[in-house]
């Protein structure tokens, strides 16, 4: 009951704080600002593209605003990174760490949702701006928001609260959808190689969703009500993933394809001109932000094969960790807060919960689940090479898991026995570009309010929601793991619209657990193998 009066006053005093704060005496309105995120964009392939001129609105931006190399967070899951972008919080307490999720009634895994998340996301504060979002992930069920959301599912065929408000519904179900050879033609004409480009049906499935998208965010912005957009494109990770050599050259790249030939490097062109053709239905003051939420890197060598442990599964195999009625783990695995690389194995962390651990021990619990840790095998050999406890800011251990690990290998506790493959979910096998060591992405503003900082800076992904809530004069949580970055604003923008914070943005709780079709669930499963994130 305590708890529940302590959420609404929270919520009463956000509400009345953003009233006060947003009907204050101002000048001007805020200009409008477009937020446009590009899965897997990072600076090797963006600084060739704005050397060749060949992306006119980004150099633009990044010569009047500021740009930045952006920390991502590992694993590079991009529904936990894009969700810990759009919370400012790190996975663990914003709720989305992996790509699935069990069943309610513990048969089979579904697509992360919206419904998975448990902090409020930028497009859920209260403000005095009208928003759309598109095809943000886990953005299913759309959820009611100051303004239009048009979910990540919304490319589907029919899909129920795919887009927010429903009266909005009749405006989906006409969009236009490009035909593959129109795409083509598109493209080609942007080929520096000025050859003709042809697109696989996988590839030009992913390219052809963008445009559903783009589509979209280019009708509903000519209505001239929006003020905040958020438009979300994949294809430049899809691309990449197949044919990075086609922009980032690097020793012994496989063979490309003559028929995508500048296929990557069309696309970055093509990208560019849709973020220009959304800043002018925007109007001619709008503000820009240009976000990835990790780069590419060469296929040099393959990532370690237990990068795709499913830490909860092994747990709960070697009897440490129960399950509840649900059929999902007690004791959630968590990717490390700090971000640290180790040169050898691969770190993880564990939140730990001790009233939740399935033995009752005598001794101190933690030490006797790190006793037990200590007990698993790997081909005979110690599993985990280094285990480590730690008290803060929250209970976690952090363990360090062997690289050598193969295939064929076997986990062994307690006389117990099972192939590793069988606990290996995420399998990266790109044929050009990986992100599994999680390079740096991009982030660029440009805009009124913004410094002309010529020297590239620093920004970790968890950084980006509350530099953005603080350049929409938007009041900040002081509970947010990232940080306003104050050295990005003009000391007219600072003076002109002094920043103001609040303790919480208060508690987020979704309807419940919705499913939706069994076809777009296998659907999407297929699509996260088919890129081979999981097994």
């Amino acid at each position: 009951m305590k708890k529940g009066i302590g959420v609404l006053a929270v919520g009463c005093i956000l509400t009345a704080v953003t009233f006060l704060w947003f009907n204050r005496d101002r000048n001007q309105q805020d200009p409008p600002l477009l937020i446009f995120g590009i899965d897997a964009a990072g600076w090797d392939a963006v600084d060739r593209m704005l050397a060749s001129g060949s992306m006119p609105n980004l150099s633009t931006a990044v010569r009047q605003g500021v740009s930045a190399r952006l920390e991502t967070l590992k694993p590079t899951v991009s529904v936990m990174l894009w969700t810990a972008m759009d919370t400012g919080l790190l996975p663990e307490r914003h709720g989305i760490s992996n790509w699935l999720a069990a069943n309610e009634d513990g048969a089979g895994q579904l697509a992360i949702t919206s419904d998975f998340r448990s902090a409020h996301a930028l497009w859920n504060l209260n403000s005095h701006h009208r928003y759309l979002f598109l095809n943000w992930w886990a953005s299913w069920p759309a959820e009611p928001i100051n303004g239009i959301m048009v979910s990540n599912r919304a490319h589907f065929n029919g899909v129920n609260q795919a887009i927010s408000p429903e009266t909005e519904r009749p405006m989906l179900d006409s969009a236009r959808r490009i035909g593959k050879l129109d795409l083509e033609t598109e493209l080609s004409a942007l080929n520096p190689e000025k050859t003709r480009i042809a697109l696989s049906d996988f590839v030009f499935n992913k390219l052809q969703t963008d445009r559903f998208y783009l589509d979209l965010a280019d009708a509903i912005l000519a209505r001239g009500d929006t003020t905040v957009a958020g438009v979300f494109v994949r294809g430049i990770d899809i691309l990449e993933h197949e044919f990075l050599q086609d922009i980032v050259p690097f020793p012994n790249a496989p063979d490309l394809p003559q028929e995508s030939h500048g296929i990557v490097r069309a696309y970055y062109a093509y990208l560019d001109g849709w973020i220009g053709t959304l800043l002018n239905r925007l109007g001619p003051d709008a503000r820009l932000c240009v976000v990835s939420d990790h780069g590419m890197e060469p296929m040099i060598e393959r990532p370690p094969y237990i990068e795709g442990l499913r830490l909860d599964d092994l747990l709960a195999f070697a009897g440490l960790i129960g399950r509840t009625s649900e059929g999902l783990p007690d004791l959630r695995s968590a990717p490390l807060q700090d971000n640290k690389k180790h040169s050898v194995g691969l770190t993880r962390g564990i939140q730990i919960h001790p009233d939740r651990l399935s033995r009752n021990q005598n001794s101190d619990p933690i030490d006797a689940f790190i006793a037990e840790l200590a007990d698993v095998k790997l081909d005979g050999k110690p599993f985990f090479s280094t285990i480590e406890r730690r008290q803060s800011p929250d209970e976690q251990i952090l363990v360090t898991m062997e690289s050598v690990a193969r295939p064929d290998s076997d986990i062994t506790v307690h006389g117990r026995s099972i192939a590793l493959n069988k606990l290996v979910s995420m399998i990266i096998h790109p044929s050009a570009g990986q992100h599994w060591n999680a390079p740096k992405g991009i982030f660029i503003a440009s805009g009124q309010g913004i410094r002309n900082q010529t020297e590239r800076q620093e920004i970790r992904l968890i950084d980006v929601m509350p530099t953005i809530v603080r350049w929409m004069n938007l009041p900040l949580a002081k509970d947010l793991d990232g940080t306003v970055q104050h050295s990005f604003f003009t000391e007219e923008f600072v003076r002109m619209n002094p920043a103001h914070e609040v303790p919480s943005y208060g508690e987020y709780r979704p309807e419940g657990r919705r499913t939706g079709p069994q076809e777009i669930d296998h659907a999407i499963r297929d699509e996260l193998k088919s890129l081979g994130y999981i097994q």
